[in-house]
């Protein structure tokens, strides 16, 4: 990106990136946590989250409030346009990430019983960490505006899908199989967990397609 003349132009632009991966850096902590609460349920750690989850509500307003500020103030065009436009959209997309982290937290919470294979059982916590990678190269993609990154993200959560199909095969057998009332309930909420692991696949994906916008300019 090259440097304006104006350097309080370049000043705000870089303010509002920062601020992206300053959001983006707490949230994919929250989702490291949400999977340590997976491996092993702790009340402090589902407290912190719901915590974050109001400030990242109040991040999310102050970036926006910066850019509408910003597209006011500097009637950007061409590449900055694209610049301000993602960092918006972008910090809508982990607005919504963070919304699903912490629903899967609060369906973990009030689990009242583990499923009986919970420990030993690797595909939630697979798709879970592949998650977490996915966000990761996501966030490197908007900060490094990495094409090849962006597409590495595509890649990922193709893997995310295949995984989230084989936990719903998994936990349906377990459903049929399952003659107690408590076990049924508890196989059905790992699948609404999973559900919320797919969608921030989903929403992850959707970050690597705005970094790709920026870069060619093109919607598709």
């Amino acid at each position: 990106m090259e440097k304006h003349i104006v350097s309080n132009y370049d000043a705000d632009l870089n303010s509002c990136k920062n601020m992206i991966i300053e959001m983006g850096i707490q949230i994919e902590k929250n989702l490291f946590d949400l999977i340590e609460m997976i491996e092993l349920p702790r009340k402090e750690i589902f407290d912190n989250l719901l915590k974050n989850e109001a400030s990242q509500n109040t991040r999310e307003k102050k970036i926006r409030l910066f850019v509408l500020n910003t597209l006011n103030k500097r009637q950007p065009m061409a590449d900055d346009l694209r610049n301000i436009i993602i960092a918006l959209k972008i910090s809508g997309i982990l607005e919504r990430i963070n919304d699903h982290i912490t629903n899967a937290a609060k369906k973990l919470h009030n689990l009242e019983v583990l499923p009986k294979d919970f420990a030993s059982n690797n595909s939630v916590k697979m798709l879970a960490k592949a998650t977490l990678q996915n966000l990761s190269t996501a966030l490197k993609a908007y900060e490094q505006f990495s094409a090849d990154l962006s597409k590495q993200v595509q890649v990922e959560d193709e893997s995310i899908n295949k995984l989230f199909k084989k936990v719903f095969e998994e936990n349906s057998i377990n459903i049929k199989n399952s003659k107690k009332e408590e076990e049924i309930d508890s196989y059905i909420s790992m699948l609404f967990i999973a559900k919320e692991f797919e969608r921030i696949g989903d929403l992850s994906k959707n970050i690597g397609k705005e970094v790709k916008y920026y870069i060619s300019g093109k919607i598709n």
